[in-house]
């Protein structure tokens, strides 16, 4: 059972009445619930999001209406909308008043570029954390397919380049010598072949009827990365059977 959420927050920063220095709340808060959350109870000091904008209903015939965040003070509670993405994080130090209220706010952006190295033990969470999460269905569900308004696109059989190189050879060397090649090999470097966010643009027709799909982690994918191979009906090419290897 999912309760409201401002109500839950409310609930749960009232707990800490009188136990903490600093009130934060931290979360995927669109601006309408922060502004609600922060009226219902102006004690919190911050609140954190990663959400910039909220729903709107478009009127029929009639232009959008504009949708805004409230970067800033709202009374005394700062809000601050974390906008690195996943390229970097951001710190922010506080200045408070004799009260012990927050009365400034500076945000500095670390941007984590390929200078700068992974950390292992982070790199090693994140490694299982994409394994075992990315190829679930609702992990896949969640990314738009790069043209979703093109029916054309959407509903094309698409065959790989193995089926396209034997009658379009001069196409294929120049082809090989671009980045689009290796598309693929970027994301097994870095260990993102298992992240639809990433995958989506680094192979063709993903989330499409006959595209690219993540496959299951327990069948690797052929030397193209398509799910075309089946790993089960090509096993017993190979199993040793009574010492004997079977080649067909």
């Amino acid at each position: 059972t999912i309760s409201d959420p401002v109500a839950s927050l409310v609930r749960a920063v009232a707990d800490l009445q009188g136990r903490a220095d600093l009130v934060i709340a931290i979360g995927r808060l669109a601006p309408a619930t922060i502004r609600k959350v922060v009226n219902e109870y102006p004690q919190i000091d911050l609140v954190i999001s990663n959400v910039t904008e909220s729903p709107v209903l478009l009127p029929a015939g009639g232009p959008a209406p504009e949708s805004h965040s409230d970067q800033g003070f709202l009374g005394r509670t700062l809000v601050l909308y974390e906008d690195s993405r996943n390229y970097g994080l951001e710190s922010v130090e506080l200045g408070l008043d004799a009260q012990g209220h927050i009365a400034t706010a500076g945000t500095t952006h670390h941007w984590l570029f390929e200078d700068v190295p992974d950390q292992p033990l982070v790199r090693e969470m994140l490694n299982r954390f994409y394994d075992r999460v990315g190829t679930l269905d609702s992990a896949q569900a969640g990314v738009r397919p790069l043209f979703a308004n093109s029916p054309a696109r959407m509903e094309a059989v698409y065959v790989g380049a193995r089926r396209c190189a034997p009658c379009h050879a001069a196409e294929t060397d120049q082809w090989k010598t671009t980045a689009h090649a290796t598309a693929y090999k970027t994301l097994l470097d870095a260990h993102r072949h298992y992240q639809p966010k990433c995958v989506v643009c680094h192979v063709v027709g993903f989330r499409t009827r006959t595209g690219y799909k993540l496959g299951d982690p327990e069948e690797p994918h052929n030397p193209e990365h398509s799910d075309a191979f089946v790993y089960s009906e090509k096993l017993p090419r190979v199993r040793h059977m009574g010492g004997v290897l079977s080649t067909r």
